[in-house]
């Protein structure tokens, strides 16, 4: 069981750093922009096929093909910035290391 100061009874180091959300670390700015992000990006799915409707005159369905064309696009770019190299991926998916 944990402690509340974030130790584990059995352990030397701290499970996770105090400053991990800290407003100005570089990793808490970071967490706090993906997060942030996140935020604001998920209402987005409910209400572009709204406005698309409403604003430009589109049927659902074309409207939902829309939304679903730019969270596949989300989803490609991701897949194609990634550093995982074509030699190694199944192995990363596995949970594997690579070269074992």
């Amino acid at each position: 069981m944990l402690g509340h100061d974030g130790r584990s009874p059995r352990a030397d180091a701290v499970a996770a750093d105090r400053r991990l959300l800290a407003a100005f670390s570089p990793t808490g700015i970071g967490l706090w922009l993906i997060l942030l992000v996140a935020i604001a990006y998920s209402p987005l799915q409910i209400f572009v096929p709204i406005f698309l409707q409403g604003l430009h005159g589109l049927d659902p369905l074309s409207a939902g093909y829309m939304v679903a064309g730019a969270s596949f696009g989300w989803t490609g770019m991701s897949a194609s910035s990634s550093p995982a190299r074509r030699c190694n991926a199944p192995d990363r998916l596995a949970g594997r290391r690579p070269g074992r």
